[in-house]
């Protein structure tokens, strides 16, 4: 039985699943659906039931409706944000897809790839356990620092630190501040939640039986163990994710480095984008302290270039050039810079070039006429000559 591009008949473990795309969705539908079911528990049921006083029932709606929507918010961001795309200067060139996809053995991707980067100057500090530059045979392309090829989403992020399935996406450059923000007021939510969740409980075993208690049903004191078992249990899982990335953020670490060690020219090391705790925090959350809780785009960087401690460019080298050593304080805009000024010097040259070879091409044109010129004055004064001889 022949299995539809999009829809596979009971031709594969996933039925009406369109390739299995839909089952991705299934953890996403489930956190939306505890997020939405545990305020609207709190809101129509615990606060009808437990006695509390206006103010306090008042601050209670505010604060977790405040908590629900910034949630929400970066639970979203974080889950629709796309990755960045790879720039075209650090994809191979037509000729070497082609030539990979008709015999991919044939093929040196380590010489290749050096000369790649060697030719376009590209600000890679990233190596290879040998010592190498990375690439992927998959998309093809000189992988840039701190990026890495995701399985699922069957392309390189850059600054890959892993797939998480409650997003259906991958938690990288464009999306890490999202997502520890959805860390961060989830853990608050549900620690709020947990906590009325308590209160309800305490109050209701405590005046279990008094005439307040009366009109309750078994539904709604399900509803409260329901409520709690969620709120405490996404909470344990969420502040423990939320403790190791702040970790992380201190460090200046990705998921995948922390159990990778990323390599350099001079080895393994974890400590070497560890600039300092003011700077690991400012490059994921930005300058602007007010904007760091507001899940809106303020990260420093491109995703590509990343401060160093040691910046070593290209010290791998074929073509006789000197490998240049910049102080800490070097940042990527100085080699995009370089990288920039090669290329219009390159122009330059080649101008240049073209300029002697027209000033050549000229001044051969000038000598021939004039030789010409000589040889034709020549020719008539010998006729002359042997006119008057005769």
């Amino acid at each position: 039985m022949k299995c539809h591009n999009k829809i596979k008949h009971f031709c594969g473990k996933h039925v009406f699943t369109f390739q299995g795309k839909c089952q991705r969705w299934i953890p996403v539908i489930f956190v939306i659906f505890t997020i939405i079911a545990s305020y609207l528990i709190f809101n129509f049921q615990i606060l009808e039931v437990v006695t509390k006083s206006y103010i306090r029932k008042q601050i209670d709606i505010i604060t977790i409706t405040f908590l629900f929507i910034m949630y929400l918010w970066s639970f979203i961001k974080t889950m629709i944000t796309k990755s960045k795309e790879i720039p075209e200067v650090y994809r191979f060139s037509p000729e070497i897809v082609k030539l990979h996809q008709v015999s991919s053995s044939s093929i040196n991707f380590d010489e290749i790839t050096k000369k790649h980067v060697l030719h376009y100057d590209l600000p890679i500090q990233n190596r290879l356990v040998n010592g190498g530059f990375r690439y992927c045979n998959l998309c093809m392309i000189v992988k840039p620092d701190r990026t890495h090829h995701c399985s699922t989403c069957n392309k390189c992020i850059p600054k890959f630190d892993h797939h998480c399935p409650w997003i259906n996406n991958c938690v990288m450059f464009t999306n890490y501040k999202y997502f520890l923000l959805f860390l961060i007021y989830g853990t608050l939510l549900h620690l709020s939640l947990a906590i009325n969740n308590i209160e309800s409980i305490v109050d209701f075993i405590s005046h279990k039986g008094s005439i307040k208690y009366r009109h309750v049903d078994t539904t709604i004191i399900i509803c409260f163990t329901i409520n709690f078992v969620i709120n405490f249990g996404s909470l344990v899982a969420i502040i423990s994710m939320l403790l190791w990335h702040l970790t992380l953020v201190g460090r200046n670490l990705t998921t995948n480095e922390s159990y990778r060690s990323p390599f350099f020219t001079f080895g393994a090391s974890k400590k070497e984008y560890n600039i300092s705790l003011r700077h690991n925090f400012s490059e994921v959350f930005g300058s602007n302290i007010l904007l760091w809780f507001i899940p809106i785009w303020t990260s420093k960087g491109d995703g590509f270039i990343f401060k160093q401690k040691k910046y070593c460019k290209n010290d791998i080298n074929t073509s006789g050039k000197k490998s240049t050593i910049l102080d800490k304080n070097s940042t990527l805009k100085l080699a995009i810079d370089n990288h920039s000024s090669n290329d219009t010097n390159s122009k330059i040259l080649e101008k240049k070039e073209i300029n002697k070879k027209i000033e050549t091409n000229d001044s051969c044109e000038v000598l021939n006429s004039s030789l010409t010129e000589e040889s034709s004055t020549e020719n008539s004064s010998i006729s002359e000559q042997t006119n008057i001889e005769t």
